[in-house]
């Protein structure tokens, strides 16, 4: 099997877990910066994936804690990893479960 076709698990064991997951193609990690209320600078840390449907094709940030255990990809490379949905002010946000 080739690597560059198989799809990569975040998660360290080869057991699905019950939960929700997202199956996407790495685009890059994304860093943001911006101050809080005391004038610190707080770093937050997404990766981009690009999700395609036979309807279209989608970018979406995903929250994550951990954005080392992303290096290694490569831009197109495929991915599955498990997800936390969330919403706020009838936006939905997803985030990496770690």
């Amino acid at each position: 099997m080739n690597d560059n076709t198989q799809t990569t698990n975040t998660q360290v064991s080869n057991q699905s877990t019950q939960g929700f997951y997202i199956e996407a193609s790495f685009d890059r990690i994304v860093r943001k910066e911006k101050k809080d209320r005391e004038g610190k600078i707080v770093v937050n840390y997404e990766v981009a994936v690009i999700v395609r449907t036979e309807q279209d094709t989608n970018i979406y940030n995903i929250k994550t804690k951990n954005p080392e255990a992303f290096k290694g990809f490569k831009p197109g490379q495929p991915l599955r990893v498990r997800i936390m949905p969330r919403a706020f002010k009838d936006f939905l946000y997803f985030t990496i479960v770690e």
